[in-house]
Order: C-alpha cells, then structure tokens, then sequence
C-alpha cells in the first residue's frame, strides 16, 4: 500500500501508456516543425536563386542559365521551374530581365503530401546592363 491508501499494482504501467499516448504527438508535432522549415529554406533559396539568375542574364543576355543554377546550386535543378523574359523599361530605351523561378517543396512524410503540395516561387527584376 502506499500513502494515498491505493494499492501499488493500480499504478503499474501508468508511465508506459503515457509513453505510449504522448510519443505520437510528439513525433508528428516535431515532423511539422521540420516541414515548415524546409518551406522556408525552400522560399529562401528561390528567392536567392532568382536573383542570382537575374543578375547573371543582366550582365550577359546570352548566359546559361542551368550553369547559373547549378552555380548557385541550394535547390535541385530537376525540381526548379526557371523563367526568363526581357521587356522594355518604361520610358526609355532600356531592357529589363525578369526572372521568374518556381520550386515545389517535397513532403517529409505522407501525411503532410494528403494536405497539399507546397509550392513557393519568386520574381526579380534587373535593368540589362549595356
């Protein structure tokens, strides 16, 4: 018997099914921390990506923009949506790149694909140096 009157045997196994309750909820707790910086490791890194393509196809129109890519090299390239147009800017004579670059983020587990995919992009813009 302990203290509280109650016999010892009822509290056998307590901490185990507590064990057994929480160690789920932590898992999928910490997999969604986990999913969640890997967005933004993602958005970063496009972000950065587009900027650098931009600045490389400012510099020289005729660049590659797959070198460029690998260069930079924080995304797999077989994953990285790459779109690159000019067009005038306004009020002058003046080209502008612009760089749009798409990623879609993989799903730790199967769980967090059932919700949707994670899809992150960026744009940037530069003036073509003469």
């Amino acid at each position: 018997m302990t203290s509280r009157g109650m016999p010892r045997r009822a509290e056998r196994g307590q901490s185990t099914v507590e064990f057994a309750i929480m160690t789920p909820l932590i898992v999928f707790v910490a997999l969604a921390i986990a999913q969640v910086a890997l967005v933004a490791y993602s958005q970063i890194a496009v972000v950065h990506t587009a900027r650098e393509v931009a600045r490389a196809v400012s510099r020289e129109p005729a660049a590659d923009v797959a070198q460029v890519q690998d260069d930079v090299g924080s995304l797999p390239a077989s994953d990285l949506q790459i779109d690159v147009s000019f067009a005038q800017a306004s009020g002058s004579d003046l080209s502008v790149v612009r760089v749009h670059a798409r990623y879609e983020v993989p799903s730790l587990i199967g769980f967090f694909g059932m919700l949707g995919t994670y899809e992150v992009e960026a744009a940037a813009s530069m003036l073509v140096e003469p």
